[in-house]
């Protein structure tokens, strides 16, 4: 959903940056993804033992809503989705951190509606933002199918969204485009972060990337006549 895969790989390199896209088809997306790496269509994926545990969410609700949502943006199919990637626990966790206060922005008034080049132009806290959006996404599916956001069929949470970045749906205090763009850049940085962090998890993103994380040195590798996948190191792995 809203995400061009191919491009994000080609084009960002794993940098934090705008991503462009269309909603219309992230299975597709993410296979064409595969096809450019090279990768089987295949794998056996294992899950670490690491104890996750919320630090910010409260209620349930609120984080299995979230859960649902990131899993439309980075859907499951051979591969793993946001939630097998840990994805909603790193969201959970960045917000209960000094990222969540919006701890390095300048946040005084005035507050302006501004250019996009101008960055965040509001009082909230992206804390606030995502508890806003998330009552948003809660809203509108009891409206419109009378159940909560998680329960609905993927079809039915694709429009939801849809709308939601369009700006197209009423959240008390906040554009619904705003809280989407904070939702996907959240998914994203989720998907492709250390481990260390909660998301990603035994660094499949990055295996999918043939990004090779954080190597102390490519010494033993620039001199190879061929190229040969690296395996990917975090942060904790040092």
């Amino acid at each position: 959903m809203i995400i061009d895969r191919r491009n994000f790989f080609k084009l960002s390199a794993l940098a934090s940056g705008a991503v462009a896209g269309a909603f219309s088809s992230p299975l597709a997306a993410k296979e064409d993804m595969k096809s450019d790496m090279n990768m089987p269509q295949t794998h056996n994926f294992t899950s670490s033992s690491k104890l996750r545990g919320r630090m910010f969410f409260q209620k349930d609700i609120d984080f299995e809503n979230l859960s649902s949502a990131c899993q439309r943006i980075w859907p499951k199919d051979s591969t793993p989705g946001a939630k097998e990637l840990g994805v909603p626990y790193f969201i959970d966790n960045q917000l209960a951190s000094g990222y969540g206060f919006n701890a390095t922005l300048y946040m005084q008034g005035p507050f302006f509606e501004g250019t996009p080049q101008q960055g965040l132009q509001s009082p909230l806290n992206r804390r606030d933002m995502m508890l806003l959006g998330l009552e948003g996404l809660e809203q509108n599916a009891q409206k419109l199918y009378h159940k909560s956001f998680y329960n609905l069929s993927d079809g039915q949470q694709d429009e939801i969204l849809k709308s939601c970045e369009q700006d197209k749906i009423q959240i008390d205090g906040l554009g619904s485009a705003l809280f989407f763009s904070l939702l996907f850049e959240m998914t994203m940085a989720g998907v492709f972060s250390d481990p260390i962090y909660q998301g990603n998890e035994n660094k499949i993103a990055w295996r999918l990337a043939g990004f090779p994380g954080a190597q102390m040195s490519y010494a033993e590798y620039i001199t190879r006549d061929k190229y040969k996948p690296i395996e990917p190191m975090g942060i904790s792995d040092m």
